[in-house]
Parts: C-alpha cells; sequence; structure tokens
C-alpha cells in the first residue's frame, strides 16, 4: 500500500516519539505513528530528517528545525 508523502505532522510526531522511545524497535514506531507507515519506512524516514537538520542548520544555532530542536539527544549527524 502506497501512503504517498509525508506530512509536516507525520515528521513531528515520529521525531517525538523517538525523542521518548530512543532508537529502535522500528515496529512500534509504526505503530505508535499510527498512519500505517511500515517499520522500513519510519526507520528510514527518521534518519533522512536527521540528516536534513544535520547538514541544513546555521553553525551555533542549536540545530531547532520545525521538527523539534534538532537531532535526537546523543545522535551523532550521519
Amino acid at each position: 500500500m502506497k501512503l504517498g508523502k509525508w506530512t509536516d505532522s507525520e515528521m513531528a510526531a515520529l521525531v517525538s516519539i523517538v525523542r521518548e522511545q530512543g532508537l529502535g524497535d522500528w515496529d512500534q514506531k509504526a505503530i505508535a505513528l499510527g498512519t500505517g507507515r511500515s517499520a522500513g519506512a519510519v526507520e528510514q524516514k527518521y534518519y533522512v530528517i536527521t540528516r536534513e537538520v544535520a547538514h541544513t542548520r546555521p553553525a551555533g544555532a542549536g540545530g531547532a528545525t520545525k521538527f523539534g530542536q534538532g537531532l535526537y539527544a546523543g545522535e551523532r549527524p550521519l
């Protein structure tokens, strides 16, 4: 089943879920997201979001984005 483009609210919810639950167990995160996305799609999108944040935030700006406050705590940019 193809769900189409990710919405901003889906991406913000995904970042929030990862902040609460930590990395891993993408099956559970897909269920928690509740949009019908597969575990693989959820994991892949999270890493795309964090990669974009790491490459687009200005130096010294703290990394705030429309999806939250930057990278997941303790995560290194790819």
